[in-house]
C-alpha cells in the first residue's frame, strides 16, 4: 500500500512538473507573440503613413499639379514593397505562433 502511494505521489509530482513546464512555455509564447504584435503594429503604422502619402501624391497628379514622375514611381514602388513586407510579417507571425504551439498541443494530446 505504501509503495502504491509512493508511485501515486511520483506520478503526481511528474504531472506537476510537466504542468509547470507547460506554464513556462506558455508564458514564453505569450511574450514572443506580444513582441511580434508590437513589431507588426509598427510596420502597419508605417505602411498606413506611406499609403496616405502615396494617395496625396496621386491626387496631386490627377489635379494636374506638377509631380515628379520619378518621385511618384518611387513612392508607389515603396508602397508595394511595404505591403509585401507586411504580408511577409503576417506569415512569419503565424509560423512563429504555430511553431510554438505545436509542442504544447502535442503535450496536451499526450496527457489526454
Amino acid at each position: 500500500a505504501a509503495e502504491a502511494e509512493i508511485e501515486e505521489l511520483k506520478a503526481a509530482s511528474a504531472e506537476a512538473d510537466a504542468s509547470a513546464h507547460l506554464d513556462t512555455e506558455n508564458a514564453h509564447l505569450r511574450r514572443r507573440v506580444e513582441r511580434l504584435r508590437a513589431e507588426l503594429g509598427t510596420l502597419r503604422a508605417a505602411n498606413a503613413e506611406l499609403q496616405d502619402t502615396c494617395k496625396e501624391m496621386r491626387e496631386i497628379a490627377v489635379e494636374g499639379d506638377t509631380v515628379d514622375p520619378e518621385l511618384l514611381n518611387a513612392a508607389l514602388a515603396a508602397e508595394l514593397n511595404a505591403l509585401k513586407a507586411e504580408r511577409k510579417a503576417d506569415a512569419a507571425e503565424m509560423q512563429e505562433i504555430l511553431a510554438e504551439m505545436a509542442p504544447l498541443v502535442e503535450g496536451d494530446r499526450a496527457n489526454a
